[in-house]
């Protein structure tokens, strides 16, 4: 069944990289965000959302996914691909251009 591991709403800075969340229990996870303030326009709203994971416990934490989000979504609701751990998950999101947007997310173990 899954569960809500934590969750939040971002305040983004233009350019910046903010760290949403971080576990390191072991799992299966997705990150859910809602880009519904997100615009289309001359200079869109940009995001880039990453995860960070560790290979070994001793390893440096790494990007292993990201997908860029440009603009007004048909859905305003964003769930990315599941990303399995052992050692450590970071969830990062960058607004790239635009006008700084607020976005709410949750990170959920679908494992759990």
């Amino acid at each position: 069944m899954p569960s809500q591991s934590t969750s939040g709403s971002q305040s983004c800075t233009v350019a910046t990289e903010h760290s949403l969340a971080t576990t390191t229990t072991a799992g299966t996870y997705i990150v859910r965000l809602d880009f519904n303030a997100a615009v289309e326009g001359t200079t869109p709203d940009r995001f880039r959302v990453a995860f960070k994971t560790k290979t070994l416990s001793s390893s440096t934490a790494r990007y292993e996914q990201s997908w860029e989000i440009e603009g007004a979504q048909y859905l305003d609701n964003w769930c990315s691909d599941p990303v399995c751990i052992v050692h450590s998950l970071e969830v990062l999101l960058t607004q790239t251009t635009g006008t700084s947007r607020t976005v709410d997310w949750s990170l959920i173990q679908v494992d759990a």
